[in-house]
């Protein structure tokens, strides 16, 4: 019970604290609130191609112009192109003449007979608009790229007439077409459903930041962190102020054991360390609209996070023998041990981040909790989360034993 009314003592002081509830609040919402105007409200902005209109013009009375018109039709390409055809080839050209329509696309009268012939040519016309240019470059791509493909039959029936003549054995036109049609059949098959062409969004590889939030979200979970092991130094300093103003040595008089003592600093570090830690969580979430994970996970992450960071306190404190050395002490330790740990969210945008960032991270407690953290707005596996836990527990454990050692030879 007395460490309890010594919690309860040390957890009120806090909160009346001006300059406590600061740091514990206002610093990491002010800073997450800055990245979130200069990044946006968060909300995915997509980029959509608009629709080109094209007039289409089949003047082949073959199989492959009706197939490459066909092509531009497909489902795959609704998204992207509009297709008219027409049978009239001024009526095309005037169309984008007028703007009407972006680009024609002209395919000859010979273009299926000189697939199926070893030798000449058959040139498939683009008449664009000279005013644009992303319509009419991806309809050009898409035509280049299905014409390239029955020229790929053409060489392949010239490769298989070369060969048979050599050889003294005619051919005839239907062997020729059935050489095209397994050669179109074996390129199918080869670039699986997709065909000829598939059309897809463009993407890159980039780092996973997760959560509608993206960097904002880690950046506050950073903040959170970093000022979480902030309070829990901030929260053990009492106990230096107390031996400055003689309240130390005043308890010490009374059947109060060493033990109660450290135990009741600890629960309010802890304590404290829970609230502001639940607050920005809820917070964030609310007003940032950041998904900070599944609730089990997350609930192991705070634990582990909150019992390292009050006996990180312990530990911390129980080097410094005034509040003047604590206050240089923490700005610079703390500050430095968090920078070491917040090195992953520092180096997360980054297409191929250093693999030395993340081992050098966990050589503190706080790279170990955002470690944590980020697989849970990740949605890491839950072996993934319990191995940051453990980190955290064993860190937790180094620094009670430390720290509790160390308090019992000072008060002797």
């Amino acid at each position: 019970m007395k460490a309890i009314d010594i919690a309860l003592k040390d957890i009120k002081q806090a909160f009346r604290n001006k300059t406590a509830l600061m740091f514990m609040f206002v610093v990491p919402i002010l800073v997450t609130g800055l990245f979130f105007f200069v990044f946006g409200s968060g909300e995915e902005e997509t980029f959509e191609l608009p629709k080109t209109s094209v007039h289409v013009v089949n003047l082949d009375e073959g199989e492959f112009g009706e197939v490459l018109v066909e092509v531009l039709r497909g489902e795959e390409l609704q998204n992207l192109l509009a297709i008219t055809q027409t049978e009239e080839v001024d009526v095309a050209r005037s169309a984008v003449d007028r703007q009407e329509s972006g680009v024609a696309v002209i395919i000859p009268e010979n273009f299926s007979a000189v697939m199926l012939q070893p030798s000449g040519q058959a040139d498939v016309e683009i008449y664009q608009d000279p005013t644009l240019t992303l319509g009419p470059g991806i309809v050009t791509t898409i035509v280049h790229q299905i014409t390239d493909g029955f020229s790929g039959s053409k060489i392949a029936v010239g490769t298989t007439v070369e060969q048979l003549m050599e050889a003294g054995v005619g051919i005839t036109p239907e062997a020729i077409n059935n050489i095209v049609e397994a050669y179109v059949r074996t390129t199918q098959e080869i670039g699986g459903e997709a065909g000829l062409i598939e059309s897809e969004t463009p993407s890159g590889e980039r780092a996973d930041l997760g959560g509608p939030m993206g960097v904002v979200g880690f950046i506050m979970a950073g903040m959170m962190i970093f000022y979480a092991f902030f309070t829990g130094a901030s929260m053990i300093q009492t106990i230096l102020t107390e031996e400055e103003n003689g309240t130390m040595q005043r308890l010490f008089s009374t059947p109060t054991s060493q033990s109660s003592i450290l135990y009741g600093k600890f629960i309010a570090s802890a304590g404290t360390v829970l609230i502001q830690v639940i607050t920005l969580l809820i917070f964030g979430n609310l007003v940032f609209k950041i998904y900070w994970g599944e609730l089990f996970g997350l609930v192991l992450v705070v634990l582990g996070t909150i019992a390292s960071a009050s006996t990180f306190g312990i530990c911390f404190v129980s080097f410094i023998k005034t509040n003047r050395q604590a206050g240089a002490m923490m700005g610079g330790g703390i500050t430095f041990m968090g920078m070491i740990g917040m090195a992953r969210i520092f180096t997360m945008g980054m297409p191929n981040p250093p693999p030395t960032v993340e081992v050098i991270s966990l050589f503190v407690p706080q790279g170990w909790a955002v470690r944590g953290i980020s697989a849970s707005m990740e949605g890491g596996s839950l072996e993934n989360i319990l191995f940051s836990l453990f980190g955290l527990l064993v860190w937790s454990l180094v620094f009670f034993l430390i720290g509790n050692a160390r308090f019992k030879r000072r008060y002797v």
